[in-house]
């Protein structure tokens, strides 16, 4: 399956240790993601245009990196990296989105929800 990680997100303030990103799957699906790192990975699978899709994602990312969040900030990884913050996370991304995928098994969007 081919994928393109857009972002990748770590917060590791405090007592958290979460990822949150978005990727494109096969050229024009995208979905966003999240969990805790080293557990299991939720998928979002987003409706519409690709584009605007992966514009609302972007600017949610650059959202969630703005310091003084009430959650924490995240720090903004490298895709050459992200196998330094979470070792094996390529490996387990490709199974769980198969997985996800496969079974139909996505979070939906709730009415009052960007993204």
């Amino acid at each position: 399956m081919s994928y393109v990680i857009n972002f990748f997100g770590w917060c590791s303030e405090d007592n958290h240790d979460k990822v949150w990103g978005f990727v494109t799957v096969q050229g024009d699906e995208i979905y966003n993601f999240w969990g805790r790192r080293g557990k299991k990975i939720a998928f979002q699978r987003q409706e519409g245009s690709a584009w605007a899709s992966a514009f609302t994602l972007q600017r949610k990312a650059e959202e969630k990196c703005r310091s003084g969040r009430r959650n924490g900030a995240y720090q903004d990884i490298p895709i050459s990296k992200i196998e330094e913050v979470c070792p094996g996370f390529h490996e387990e991304f490709e199974l769980q989105l198969f997985y996800a995928k496969l079974a139909n098994n996505f979070r939906h969007k709730r009415e009052d929800e960007d993204v």
